[in-house]
């Protein structure tokens, strides 16, 4: 069954079912951590959120992914793809040039090569460049 997420901006009455969320993914969830809702989205799945992402954007051609997060029960479909290439969107639509992402997870790491990133130094660091 092929599940295609609605994606939309994250919004403050999220914030329940985005500690859920990170819970169910092993991540802890700091509900006092302000995220940008321009460049923080979510995946919703028959009202569920099923997936996260959220970057940042410094003074550099570049922006950062800051958290990516997928339901486990959503993994190895298109709902960390569709988040990843909507977010890669927004950036560029922001003026960056270029995506970085830190990662040591193989999955994530493995999902962000499939649409383009590549291995940086150490392979923990990925990037993705507009060409």
């Amino acid at each position: 069954m092929m599940i295609t997420p609605v994606l939309t901006q994250l919004r403050p009455d999220h914030q329940d079912d985005l500690a859920f969320l990170f819970k169910v993914c092993g991540s802890e969830f700091d509900p006092t951590q302000p995220f940008n809702p321009d460049t923080s989205l979510i995946a919703i799945h028959e009202g569920q959120i099923v997936g996260f992402i959220t970057a940042w954007i410094d003074d550099q051609p570049y922006a950062w992914v800051d958290v990516f997060l997928v339901h486990p029960d959503f993994r190895r479909g298109v709902v960390g793809f569709h988040l990843a290439s909507a977010m890669r969107a927004i950036i560029l639509e922001k003026g960056a040039r270029a995506i970085r992402c830190a990662s040591e997870n193989g999955e994530l790491t493995a999902m962000l090569k499939r649409i383009g990133f590549t291995e940086r130094r150490d392979a923990v660091l990925l990037e993705w460049r507009h060409k």
